[in-house]
């Protein structure tokens, strides 16, 4: 995918595309009226691609790639996309500490490639079900923090942006004045415009379910891949393979480097102990 910044035609397509994925919110009209002030959409290819990843993955998920396209005032979707982050890290370092440790376990007992593959599956479901428990028993939360406020007119039953500004309590001489700074300098006018309407940010999700559903890919995903090296891989290289994977997933996850060797700590540990047990 590239990461030139596109042409101003070709960020208005974009930013016409975020209205649309975003309608019946706040930042329908916001991208509007930010792409008002842009030359006529143009479709090229690379935009085509675009748009096909947001409708499919929406634009929290695709923040970096829409900020090196030149795409303004996507710090809308930060906070999301920073809690998103730290929930998959979170999730995935648990999942690399406990699987490694399963690991580390099964070869310093010398166990067979099919009894790793046993131990990894069993410590999988293990996990799963524990956190399914564990998340059963915890009470729901309010999923908005503006569940208490006075609702605002939809974006479709508004006038614009101006009019959901009016709506949510900002003087009638500032609201246009915000407006069309917006359209001028929209990286600018966003602290502004987040401050007197604070529903053109997107929030963080929230469910009761989610890290559970987070674990469940996330779990099962290492698992199968670590059962298909242990099935086709001899000992001792089926090890070899398995630590190198996980390594490799702390790495690409931009795992601190204290986190990574209390991981390999406790790796090693539980290896050293399985094998003095065995000798014993």
């Amino acid at each position: 995918m590239p990461t030139a910044i596109y042409t101003p035609e070709e960020r208005a397509a974009l930013m016409r595309e975020l209205s649309d994925l975003e309608s019946g919110s706040a930042r329908q009209w916001f991208w509007l009226e930010a792409a008002s002030s842009l030359p006529a959409p143009q479709l090229s290819v690379r935009t085509r691609r675009i748009r096909l990843l947001l409708r499919w993955l929406g634009p929290g998920r695709l923040l970096p790639l829409l900020q090196r396209a030149g795409i303004p005032a996507m710090a809308l979707y930060q906070a999301a996309h920073q809690s998103r982050i730290e929930r998959w890290q979170s999730v995935l370092n648990d999942a690399l500490l406990g699987i490694g440790c399963v690991l580390a376990v099964c070869a310093g007992f010398g166990w067979l490639p099919a009894s790793s593959q046993f131990a990894i599956w069993l410590a999988c479901c293990g996990a799963l079900l524990l956190a399914g428990w564990r998340t059963w028993r915890t009470p729901s939360r309010p999923e908005s923090d503006f569940a208490d406020e006075e609702a605002l007119p939809g974006a479709e039953a508004s006038i614009g942006l101006t009019g959901m500004l009016l709506a949510r309590g900002c003087p009638a001489a500032t609201a246009p004045v915000l407006v069309q700074m917006l359209r001028s300098k929209p990286d600018a006018a966003l602290p502004l415009l987040v401050a007197a309407l604070p529903e053109l940010t997107e929030q963080p999700m929230h469910g009761k379910w989610l890290r559970w559903r987070t674990m469940l890919i996330t779990w099962a995903g290492i698992s199968l891949f670590l059962s298909k090296i242990n099935g086709y891989t001899p000992i001792p290289w089926n090890h070899l393979a398995s630590f190198s994977l996980l390594l490799g997933l702390a790495l690409i996850a931009r795992t601190r480097r204290p986190q990574i060797m209390l991981m390999l700590g406790a790796w090693a540990g539980a290896a050293a102990l399985a094998w003095l047990l065995r000798l014993l």
